[in-house]
């Protein structure tokens, strides 16, 4: 088992192209690990940055059901950013 460093330094990783770099719009300037497969007849990249804890919270939360007062209570009590 490797670490995301680990295997981002990897030599073997960088020759299965399987490195992506990126802007962050935070971060800046970052690598990724590109899609793991590899297939002739389909696409498969990474095409957005990873997200920052939380952003998707609200987001999730509304499509399991959440009402708009359990979600700031979350948010009030510190289990969300």
């Amino acid at each position: 088992m490797r670490s995301l460093e680990q295997t981002l330094d990897d030599e073997q990783t960088a020759i299965n192209n399987m490195i992506t770099e990126m802007d962050h719009p935070v971060a800046g300037g970052i690598r990724a690990l590109n899609a793991p497969l590899h297939l002739s007849a389909a696409l498969a990249e990474v095409r957005r940055v990873p997200p920052q804890l939380g952003e998707h919270g609200t987001e999730v939360l509304d499509e399991l059901g959440y009402t708009t007062e359990q979600i700031a209570l979350l948010r009030e009590k510190g289990v969300l950013r």
